[in-house]
């Protein structure tokens, strides 16, 4: 996860789904990259799940440490109630991550192609989130062919198709 610790990202429900990965799979780790008024709170509900180091508050990260971390995982989790566009699912997928995205999020349809470039989730659904974190830990051939489209997914939102669009626009105009 990279973001802001605030209620709207909904990072309890990620923080449940996690602890049943890490009961599951005791090696799996918990980024969570980003600042904010919960960050006290979910550490603490970190801690009453029984996470310990496991689920890791990493801070701020600049840009090079918050690339580094994109390249390093094997997935990105955005738990998030209320987003329209957001950046770190493109960014992401153009570190060849698979996502998993809940449908709450206004453009999940548009992002992620369900079960190719990654998964959509019910936003209160803490089993549903597990079992995609399971799956997704437990085969590595499928988040390479994730990843994969999702890079492809993620050329498509890029700088050059959005200026290319807008000048067929004004062309238009």
């Amino acid at each position: 996860y990279a973001g802001r610790l605030a209620p709207e990202k909904n990072i309890g429900l990620l923080l449940e789904a996690f602890r049943s990965l890490a009961d599951q799979r005791p090696g799996a780790q918990l980024w969570l990259a980003g600042e904010g008024p919960l960050r006290v709170e979910l550490e603490r509900k970190a801690l009453r799940l029984g996470l310990g180091q496991k689920a890791r508050f990493l801070g701020f990260l600049g840009r090079e440490e918050l690339a580094r971390r994109y390249a390093a995982a094997d997935a990105f989790v955005l738990p998030s109630l209320v987003e329209a566009q957001p950046m770190t699912v493109l960014e992401a997928m153009s570190f060849f991550k698979p996502v998993i995205v809940t449908d709450r999020i206004v453009s999940a349809r548009e992002l992620v192609d369900e079960g190719s470039t990654g998964y959509i989730v019910d936003a209160a659904d803490c089993g549903e989130m597990a079992a995609r974190l399971v799956r997704l830990h437990d085969q590595p051939g499928l988040r390479l062919a994730m990843g994969a489209a999702g890079r492809e997914k993620a050329k498509a939102h890029g700088l050059r198709p959005f200026v290319a669009a807008m000048q067929e626009v004004y062309q238009q105009l």
